[in-house]
């Protein structure tokens, strides 16, 4: 088990992010999906069903193996007619070799944010329309290419507590590979996977 030991910096970024507003630099991508095929391929390579995403509120998906095994996790969203997927560097990766790999006369474009996602969270943290509402930590937040002169700076170790207290899996690290989406709870895999959705990767495992 792994003890998360905060200093007094830690501390006090901790306690803003619960009470009032803090901005941290994760290490997540975007992943700007196109084209007049990508959702019916997306729909083959992800646990959850794309047709229920909207602009304002992200959609929790699982990535799985044809074994049903944990490959990443990441947030949809339907933007007009492209989809966005905020994922960390793990899930972008198989993302991206999958649409190399597999993609042949489908029309789907796959484009990658250069620069990591910054994140403002916290019951202040406003919504603006700028970016992706995403609340981490249980409350109020957002991802943006920007980051926020508004709100004080999170410290890594308080991000990664305050992650793991809200639930927020990441690749490779919880759990540790190999692992099935199952092992991360029931009410963690009732969000990620949508089972009567159709055929997608690890689907005949994880039904």
């Amino acid at each position: 088990m792994t003890v998360l030991e905060l200093d007094e910096q830690d501390e006090k970024a901790y306690f803003q992010a619960l009470s009032s507003c803090v901005v941290f630099r994760t290490s997540d991508r975007l992943l700007v999906f196109s084209g007049a095929d990508h959702r019916e391929w997306l729909q083959g390579q992800i646990c959850q069903d794309i047709r229920r995403a909207s602009e304002d509120q992200p959609l929790l998906t699982a990535i799985a193996s044809p074994t049903g095994h944990i490959q990443g996790f990441g947030q949809i969203f339907r933007r007009g007619e492209t989809t966005h997927i905020i994922s960390d560097v793990t899930t972008t990766n198989v993302l991206e070799t999958r649409a190399e790999k597999m993609i042949l006369l489908e029309d789907v474009r796959v484009q990658v944010a250069a620069e990591p996602l910054w994140t403002r969270q916290g019951p202040l943290a406003s919504y603006d329309g700028e970016g992706y509402r995403h609340g981490r930590f249980g409350s109020g937040g957002c991802d943006t290419l920007e980051p926020s002169a508004e709100c004080s700076e999170l410290t890594p170790r308080a991000y990664d507590l305050l992650r793991l207290e809200a639930g927020w899996p990441v690749s490779g690290l919880d759990p540790a590979p190999p692992a099935l989406v199952p092992e991360l709870g029931e009410e963690w895999a009732s969000q990620a996977v949508r089972k009567e959705k159709g055929c997608y990767s690890g689907q005949e495992i994880l039904m």
